[in-house]
């Protein structure tokens, strides 16, 4: 695998990652970070090129870029889930995030559709427990 990472903090509140596989992206990712949390707001791998370990391999990596910057005990997302289907929230879970519960009572049953597809939102979140974050920090 010849895989490469690369951050760049824009203005002090995003934090933008691409993915290269061979010098050719892949994928990326897009953050943005408050007092001590993180908001995933954009995530996409290419369609062939899922499946590979390379989405969690960017979460991995970004907790530890965002933990130079804050002290993330939380990190939120809202997983869009193409009706009918399990892959994205089954990949967050995967990657210790789990349904936001607290959230989802506010927007349950939230769809979006975006005239090719509909998509169920589901608020997810990640809490870095203090052994998480120590072991980030040595890393």
């Amino acid at each position: 695998m010849n895989l490469k990472i690369m951050g760049k903090l824009v203005g002090k509140t995003h934090l933008n990652f691409h993915v290269l596989n061979k010098n050719v992206e892949i994928g990326h990712a897009q953050y943005i970070l408050k007092s001590n949390s993180a908001i995933l707001t954009n995530m996409e791998i290419k369609k062939s090129e899922r499946r590979k370990g390379y989405g969690s391999t960017l979460l991995k990596h970004a907790e530890k870029r965002i933990f130079k910057h804050i002290p993330l005990e939380t990190i939120y997302v809202t997983a869009w889930q193409p009706f009918g289907s399990w892959d994205v929230i089954d990949f967050y879970k995967k990657n210790d995030f789990v349904i936001d519960k607290t959230q989802f009572i506010i927007c349950q049953n939230q769809t979006y559709d975006d005239t090719s597809v509909i998509y169920d939102l589901y608020p997810m979140k990640k809490d870095i427990k203090p052994s998480q974050r120590l072991d980030i920090m040595l890393v």
